[in-house]
C-alpha cells in the first residue's frame, strides 16, 4: 500500500508521540467535530513548534498525525497528500499573558502558499478557561465564509479522556485509516 494503516478512532492513544514542543492549548487529540470533511481525528503535537514565531507547521503525510473514515476516497487522498506534501502553517496570535487567542491557517503544497484571499482557514480558542479544550475553525473561500467546525480536546497529552470523549464515541466511526509509521 502507499504508508497506509489501519487504526481505531475509539483508541487514539497511537496519535500522542513520545515528547512535543508545542504549547499545552495544542497539545493532545482533537476531534474535527461537524468537519464536512472526511478527517476526523488530529494530534497538533506531531507538527514542529516555532516559539519565536508562534508557528505550528503540520503535514498532513506525517505518520499519525490525522485519522480518516476508511473510505476508498480517503485511501486516495492520503495517497495524494504524500504526493503534493500537503500541510498546514498556523500564525498564531498571543494575548498579553501568552495564551493562543486565534490562528490563521495557510495550506501549502509543494514549495507554494495559497493565498489567504483565495483560501482562508482560521481557528479561535472558544474555551471557557481558555485552555484550548475548543477550538472553532472556520472557513472563508474568495472571503465568503463556507463552514465552521469544533476542534475539540478528547485527549490530552498522557492519553487521558476529556468531558468531548464521548461526542467521538457516538458520531465517528471506530474504524479509520491514517499515514503509517
Amino acid at each position: 500500500c502507499a504508508g497506509e494503516e489501519e487504526q481505531r478512532n475509539f483508541e487514539p492513544r497511537y496519535m500522542l508521540p513520545s515528547s512535543t514542543s508545542v504549547p499545552a492549548q495544542l497539545s493532545g487529540v482533537f476531534y474535527m467535530r461537524n468537519n464536512p470533511m472526511d478527517d476526523d481525528l488530529v494530534c497538533m503535537e506531531r507538527g514542529t513548534w516555532d516559539d519565536a514565531g508562534k508557528v505550528l507547521h503540520l503535514p498532513v503525510y506525517i505518520a499519525r498525525t490525522w485519522s480518516f473514515k476508511k473510505k476508498f476516497i480517503s485511501f486516495a487522498m492520503l495517497v495524494s497528500v504524500k504526493l503534493l506534501r500537503y500541510r498546514y502553517r498556523f500564525d498564531f496570535k498571543t494575548e498579553a499573558s501568552g495564551k493562543l487567542t486565534e490562528a490563521t491557517c495557510r495550506l501549502q503544497l509543494f514549495c507554494l502558499t495559497v493565498p489567504t484571499s483565495l483560501l482562508h482557514f482560521g481557528m479561535t480558542d472558544v474555551s471557557e478557561a481558555r485552555d484550548g479544550s475548543l477550538w472553532e475553525r472556520w472557513t472563508l473561500l474568495l472571503g465568503m465564509p463556507i463552514f465552521s467546525y469544533w476542534l475539540e480536546r478528547i485527549m490530552d497529552s498522557q492519553g487521558n479522556q476529556t468531558k468531548y470523549w464521548e461526542h467521538v464515541q457516538n458520531e465517528v466511526p471506530d474504524q479509520c485509516i491514517c499515514i503509517s509509521g
